[in-house]
């Protein structure tokens, strides 16, 4: 699987339509599969994304985090969630007819949206066409868990 290191931002972004993949802290969508194609490939770019950008295996920084959160210890969680919970990154993926956005769990590591990468994903819809209460799931954490049905399809 060829890795592109180099993210799409700004203008740039009308070049990714029609694309899934995540947008980092700083705003930059990394561009992984035809919209639609995700499940299959987004763990193994996200492994051969960190080792190649930062130098880190994700799977050993899971297991780094489980011993200094215990609560995290019966916890699996795949190279994707990794990168979204430890890192800050979000996921966006066409799902059937609407958009799925997984963000950080603050509670994990702290990361929550940046505003930049808000900026980016309300543009990914926009050029993308989609239903901008999709937009909404960006919220979940900043709403008390009874409300997070809402904000859910």
């Amino acid at each position: 699987m060829g890795i592109c290191l180099l993210g799409y931002k700004g203008e740039m972004l009308e070049k990714v339509k029609g694309w899934d993949g995540f947008v980092s802290p700083e705003g930059e969508f990394l561009k992984v599969t035809e919209r639609g194609n995700m499940d299959a490939v987004h763990d193994e770019f996200a492994f051969v994304y960190a080792f190649n950008k930062f130098d880190k295996d994700l799977n050993k920084m899971y297991e780094d985090f489980k011993l200094l959160k215990p609560q995290y210890r019966n916890k699996n969680l795949g190279c994707k969630d990794i990168l979204i919970n430890l890192l800050g990154y979000v996921n966006i993926e066409k799902v059937h007819d609407h958009v799925e956005i997984e963000i950080p769990n603050p509670s994990m590591a702290g990361h929550k949206v940046t505003d930049t990468q808000f900026d980016t994903l309300a543009r990914l819809i926009k050029i993308n066409g989609d239903n901008k209460e999709d937009l909404y799931q960006v919220f979940k954490y900043e709403r008390a868990p009874e409300d997070h049905h809402q904000f859910t399809r």
